[in-house]
């Protein structure tokens, strides 16, 4: 831009002249503003107020990347439309925010038994910092804040905080619309305004843009020391006040940008909006709508002025707002003098004025279609939102798998990926990896229906049952056995199962076969069993299970 200046007079010899500043804002099409000051000395002043955007300085400086799309606007959408809230919901939950477990690294029979030891107290030493990683709020609420931030806004933060000795020792929800990545991508910037909270003390000396607090965050895993407050790497020592922070980023990939993600319901922005004008229309027609619903016309004469005022205050005091919806409007005609006939023609109607109007809610089948629009956006069941009602129970059950298989089981294992690779690395795990929860799929019915066809044919185990169940697994050898094997007498580590052998203490008709423990036997090892252990109950293996060890333990002197 070129600037070219010339003198206008002055008033005498201390008078202040007048500088006109030429200024080219486009030299190919020979674009020039004129702009007259007043005074040339020193550079002319600027405005010091803050901006709309707290962020607006600083990505003009270049120090951090703007986002595609405002992250706070999209984080009020959800105050504006409800299947877009629940939508949001629905996904951080099932995703999320069902609970979490330390699973073995490897799902193999030989791992497990092998690294026993070292499972159990890996998962004794990293549990308590994954149930209560903060004092505020609990994993799952802060996994559920994460998610809501990156599918309301396109990404999510976490903050991850380091003790004296360099490990973790918490984590934290990192509001995503108060976060901006830095240019270098060298880790990231949060501003926020402290007006209207307890950290803001209004002074006479104090500046406006006092009231924006500024605080630097470095990549997660980065050894390096920042300066929470410059944002600058630093050799010197830092105190741990000083030092920053380090953020975990979670978003929404699009091929439009390597800083930031994009929601996923960007496509359905008119619909979101669409919405949000035709309710606040309904809501205008009600507090707005001036119509009578029926005018009573009497012809044949004139109104009088008094009929004219009373439409008149009638439109203005009546005429409006949920009230009045039943109101009529009667209007009062004189007769004419000049044409006394004109007395027979004088006629009474009721005339409708609410034609075009709708009785009902406008635009609603409109809302449901944009409603679908946005549900589509994010490829959730009905099933989940509680609007299936047209659904019957096969489809329901279907398009819930759908939706699992398709739309939040990708998200988890994303989630759990990103997680197993920075902070349970971090945290120096290798014999557990983390495993969020998922939604069942199938109701308790279908599921006891499918597990006894399978343990019919010998598929399905005591640890089975109660995983389905939710309840503790039995940590003994006997609860990975199948049940039909169970009732033979056979548990896990036995070369090969007894043949017919009686646990009932019933005998049979097979009494004398051989490998059959009669009932007589089975009342001796019930004997040796209630003297050693005191257990006088009922001698089932399924129902008690720690038989199974005695039999274990005689089965060289009853089987002779």
């Amino acid at each position: 831009m070129a600037d070219k200046k010339t003198r206008r007079g002055g008033r005498g010899k201390g008078g202040k002249g007048k500088t006109i500043k030429e200024r080219v804002i486009n030299e190919e099409e020979g674009v020039v503003v004129k702009v007259l000051e007043f005074g040339n000395r020193g550079d002319p002043g600027k405005s010091k107020q803050l901006t709309p955007d707290l962020f607006e300085q600083v990505v003009a400086d270049g120090e951090v990347v703007r986002p595609l799309y405002d992250p706070l606007l999209w984080a009020m959408l959800l105050e504006q439309n409800v299947r877009l809230d629940r939508c949001v919901t629905v996904m951080a939950l099932n995703t999320v925010g069902l609970g979490f477990e330390l699973a073995p690294l490897h799902e193999s029979k030989e791992f497990i038994e092998i690294n026993a030891a070292e499972i159990k107290a890996e998962r004794e030493r990293l549990l308590p910092l994954l149930k209560y990683p903060n004092a505020g709020y609990s994993f799952e609420e802060m996994m559920q804040m994460i998610k809501t931030d990156e599918e309301a806004e396109g990404q999510g933060y976490m903050e991850v905080t380091r003790g004296g000795g360099g490990e973790i020792d918490g984590l934290y929800h990192a509001p995503g619309h108060t976060i901006r990545v830095l240019t270098k991508k060298t880790g990231f910037l949060q501003m926020r305004s402290n007006i209207g909270t307890d950290a803001f003390v209004f002074s006479p000396g104090k500046t406006s843009k006092e009231s924006t607090e500024k605080v630097y965050f470095k990549n997660f895993g980065d050894k390096r020391v920042m300066d929470n407050e410059t944002g600058e790497f630093t050799t010197k020592a830092l105190s741990p006040e000083q030092r920053a922070n380090e953020i975990l980023q979670f978003k929404i990939y699009t091929p439009r940008s390597s800083y930031y993600g994009v929601p996923r319901y960007v496509a359905a922005a008119p619909a979101i909006t669409g919405n949000r004008l035709a309710q606040l229309r309904n809501v205008s027609f009600f507090e707005n709508d001036a119509t009578p619903r029926l005018a009573i016309i009497v012809s044949g004469g004139n109104l009088d002025s008094t009929s004219i005022q009373m439409i008149e205050d009638f439109i203005e005091a009546k005429g409006k707002g949920p009230m009045n919806f039943g109101r009529v409007m009667l209007l009062q005609a004189e007769m004419h003098e000049a044409i006394p006939e004109a007395v027979s023609k004088v006629n009474i109607q009721l005339i409708p004025l609410t034609v075009g109007v709708t009785e009902d809610a406008s635009f609603t089948r409109y809302l449901m279609l944009n409603d679908e629009t946005i549900r589509e956006a994010f490829g959730i069941g009905k099933i989940f939102l509680g609007t299936a009602d047209d659904v019957n129970r096969a489809t329901a059950i279907t398009l819930k798998q759908v939706t699992m298989e398709q739309v939040f089981e990708p998200e988890t294992r994303r989630y759990e990926h990103r997680f197993n690779m920075t902070v349970m690395r971090d945290l120096g795990a290798k014999y557990t990896r983390f495993r969020f929860i998922r939604p069942e799929a199938q109701d308790l019915n279908q599921s006891a229906a499918a597990y006894s066809v399978l343990a019919a044919a010998g598929g399905v185990t005591p640890n089975d049952i109660r995983r389905l169940l939710g309840f503790d697994l039995f940590q003994a050898d006997w609860a990975a056995t199948p049940l039909p094997l169970l009732k033979e007498g056979y548990s896990e580590g036995d070369v090969a199962p007894p043949q017919n052998v009686d646990v009932t203490g019933e005998g049979g008709q097979e009494e004398g076969k051989k490998g059959h423990i009669s009932g007589a036997e089975m009342a001796r090892i019930r004997k040796i069993y209630g003297e050693a252990t005191g257990y006088t109950g009922s001698f089932n293996l399924i129902a008690a299970g720690e038989p199974i060890e005695v039999l274990k333990a005689l089965r060289g002197t009853l089987f002779e």
